[in-house]
């Protein structure tokens, strides 16, 4: 998506057209770097003192706390990626590049089953391989950005793109007196969304069902996590585990009388999620619930479509202050945006509500803004500029 699109490139001084300019040569968005190492940095903390610190570990229901920050950065930070290495080069086709997509989605959705179901224990001090099918947690944090990528790269490669308005300027000369800058800038506000409502209508449909399934099912009455005593369970070494009382018994009845929780139960099987639990004080488990379940994840695609789309800016754009203006305004609207809607729907990233969304998905669109306009943006000094 090179700028401007087709433009009528501006006469030189003797009345003949001016040489198109050379494509400029592709540098590394350091920005987005210094972004994926301070969500690195974030979840080392919380790995390390969320415990101690409850307003650095995950909030137990309602709410945000900082380790909430980092499953939505991570989405985010992949969608700029792959605004751009997902493209169709000469002598490929869509769906060849969807394939190479989905293979590496494959390869995550396996290393996230290894790394955090039930395989990799340590039994008498030596770590053992255990792969118990009865047990396996199928979903967690590498299995949510391998699904939520394969639908964006599904939608992104397969739902058709509309004429920009820019393409249409691109018909038109340069009026005189604008440079090419200027006209690079035009079209950065709501219409740059225009070539893309196909895409965003598909990616906001993905999230109302997700939506839907989590604010709209009601377990039945007789669910065992709606009961009014419930434990939690333990699996133990042999398999076989216990059911005692919670710690937190509010939180662990409002993830099991969920639509997610009751939704994940039955297709994914209670052994299969994360938090099992029992409405009587004896193993097995009877309902779970899963924090990175099946229906919440629907609900998590649009925070990595909103990375892809700054990533489509950026390249659309090839001008600093455009994009910064698109995404600091884009950010800002959906701070507020969510700020609004936890009026009515609380942030809770266990369900993923739309607030959460909103806000996690603002803050790291304007902390990438901060961070581009700090190093990407800033002229380079020509030392610099030839050590790099």
């Amino acid at each position: 998506l090179a700028c401007p699109d087709g433009v009528a490139p501006a006469a030189g001084a003797a009345g003949r057209p001016a040489s198109a300019p050379a494509e400029p040569k592709r540098q590394r968005l350091v920005g987005l770097d210094m972004l994926r190492g301070l969500t690195m940095v974030v979840m080392l903390v919380v790995d390390y003192t969320g415990g101690c610190f409850p307003g650095i570990d995950h909030a137990p229901w309602d709410g945000v706390h900082l380790a909430d920050f980092v499953m939505p950065f991570f989405l985010w930070v992949s969608g700029v990626s792959m605004s751009i290495s997902l493209r169709v080069r000469p002598g490929q086709t869509r769906a060849s590049v969807f394939g190479t997509a989905m293979k590496r989605a494959i390869r995550l959705f396996l290393l996230g089953v290894f790394l955090q179901g039930p395989v990799l224990q340590v039994h008498e001090g030596l770590p053992i391989i255990n792969w118990d099918l009865g047990a396996l947690r199928w979903m967690g944090i590498l299995q949510r950005i391998a699904i939520v990528f394969a639908i964006v790269a599904a939608v992104q490669l397969f739902v058709p793109e509309l004429p920009s308005a820019r393409q249409r300027l691109g018909a038109a000369e340069l009026l005189p007196g604008r440079d090419r800058a200027t006209a690079c800038s035009r079209g950065f506000g709501v219409g740059v969304f225009r070539p893309a409502a196909a895409k965003w209508a598909a990616v906001l449909a993905v999230w109302a069902v997700g939506t839907v399934l989590t604010y709209g099912v009601r377990p039945p009455a007789s669910w065992p996590g709606c009961a009014a005593e419930v434990f939690t369970c333990t699996a133990g070494a042999e398999g076989a585990g216990t059911c005692a009382a919670p710690d937190d018994e509010a939180q662990l009845k409002s993830m099991g009388c969920s639509g997610p929780g009751f939704l994940d139960s039955w297709v994914m099987g209670v052994r299969h999620c994360y938090k099992q639990g029992s409405d009587v004080a004896a193993w097995p488990p009877t309902f779970a619930f899963d924090p990175e379940g099946l229906v919440t994840t629907l609900s998590a695609v649009p925070v990595m479509f909103l990375g892809l789309h700054a990533g489509r800016v950026y390249r659309a754009a090839k001008e600093p202050l455009p994009c910064l203006m698109h995404w600091a305004s884009l950010g800002a609207v959906a701070v507020a945006a969510g700020m609004v809607v936890s009026i009515w729907v609380p942030f809770n990233k266990r369900l993923w509500s739309p607030s959460y969304g909103l806000l996690t998905g603002g803050l790291a669109t304007m902390t990438y803004a901060a961070f581009f306009a700090a190093v990407d943006a800033a002229p380079q000094r020509p030392d610099s500029a030839a050590a790099g």
